[in-house]
């Protein structure tokens, strides 16, 4: 399947251009400036990058379409709780846009069975979170290590959700590259603040998630 997308991924990419009204227009709309040309080895890596991107998310779907027909075999005994165990699990792993998309189904009980979407809806409260050596790293790339000098959080998240999750924290002064607040001039009490930490590569995977997605709709369209 990622070799299809790759292969059928070029097929979008000529630019066109629409013209509304009777007859031509004396004043066409000038077309936008194409995009910089990019070498041959950045296509390549970019390319497989996002064939990995396919294979990774067949290879995490994989527990849960073996252990489906057990589940499902045991369906009154245990299987279907364990069914929807294995499709929590599967969605957490895949990453932040299927997160996203089961959070949006299971607040749909027009469209879905009600089953459904309580199955789905601990998506909505708390998403597995990553570890605090995590964040700290994060934070020592964003601030530089003297940030633990003027911030002080708990390790334990006071939330997770698909992109980020939110700590509690204790503020002493400004953090290296930021500029004081008038608060912070007026007093140098500390203050309590919550923090949101961006999960790593959160936003590569959703960048990738979406050229994957943009590949399959080209290889639909090229052979529908």
């Amino acid at each position: 399947l990622g070799t299809g997308v790759l292969c059928a991924g070029s097929i979008k990419d000529s630019a066109f251009r629409c013209d509304s009204g009777e007859g031509h227009s004396q004043n066409p709309m000038p077309l936008r400036h194409a995009a910089p040309r990019r070498p041959f080895h950045w296509h390549l890596w970019h390319w497989f990058r996002v064939w990995v991107r396919c294979l990774t998310l067949a290879l995490r779907a994989m527990p849960l379409l073996t252990l489906a027909p057990l589940c499902w075999m045991c369906w009154e005994h245990g299987g279907e709780r364990w069914m929807w165990r294995c499709i929590l699990a599967a969605l957490q792993a895949e990453g932040p846009i299927a997160i996203k998309f089961a959070q949006w189904a299971s607040t749909r009980p027009d469209i879905l069975p009600r089953s459904v979407c309580d199955h789905l809806s601990p998506l909505q409260a708390s998403v597995r979170p990553h570890s605090f050596r995590q964040t700290k790293r994060i934070l020592t790339e964003t601030f530089g290590p003297t940030w633990e000098n003027s911030l002080q959080l708990e390790a334990e998240p006071l939330g997770s959700g698909c992109m980020a999750q939110v700590h509690r924290g204790c503020l002493h002064g400004p953090l290296q590259g930021q500029l004081p607040t008038k608060q912070d001039v007026a007093s140098e009490q500390p203050r309590n603040v919550a923090v949101k930490v961006l999960h790593p590569g959160a936003q590569d995977k959703v960048d990738l998630d979406l050229e994957v997605m943009w590949r399959m709709v080209g290889l639909i369209e090229a052979f529908w």
